[in-house]
């Protein structure tokens, strides 16, 4: 199983933002204060850990979408077979896992979703559009909040000041849980 962490350089002025999808939700205080997927897509660069081919396409996964495993009972969000070795291999997003990442995580890695990796690995992720971003102070939304640049910025009216998330920055950390 693989952790998949966020981090975000800067997140200015007092813009909260959690990298989780629908089923993020709201704050124990009842403030919508995250960046949340509008999608609950995603897309990554997976290699095979049986041969260590890496195609250099992006997968599309889905937490919405569930597919049967070949000759199990088992199902995963994303069922490839490996090009060149052949085996079969699954990723399943944890639908229970996904966590807030906030202004107080700014400048360090967090764990915000998990994944079940059953014969690939999570290289690279593609944080593309669909993200959604709600500002502490106003609680003014941003909504389909692109971060393919890794890096986003707009103007808050309501708290009359400019707002950012600079430096976007992921990586895969192996989990034995």
């Amino acid at each position: 199983m693989f952790f998949f962490t966020f981090h975000a350089l800067s997140v200015m002025p007092l813009c909260c933002f959690a990298a989780c999808d629908s089923f993020g939700g709201e704050s124990d205080s009842g403030e919508c204060n995250r960046l949340a997927a509008v999608r609950s897509s995603n897309f990554q660069m997976l290699r095979c850990m049986n041969c260590g081919e890496q195609p250099e396409h992006w997968q599309y996964v889905t937490v919405s979408e569930s597919l049967e495993m070949p000759g199990s009972r088992g199902e995963a969000n994303l069922i490839e077979k490996c090009k060149l070795c052949g085996r079969v291999n699954s990723l399943d997003i944890m639908k229970d896992s996904f966590q807030a990442y906030t202004i107080e995580d700014s400048e360090q890695f967090r764990p915000i979703v998990k994944f079940d990796c059953r014969g690939v690995e999570p290289t690279d992720f593609d944080p593309r559009g669909g993200w959604r971003a709600v500002g502490i102070e106003s609680g003014t939304t941003f909504d389909d909040v692109d971060l393919s640049e890794k890096e986003w910025a707009d103007y808050d009216e309501k708290a009359s000041a400019a707002t950012e998330i600079t430096e976007v920055d992921v990586r895969f950390v192996l989990s034995k849980k």
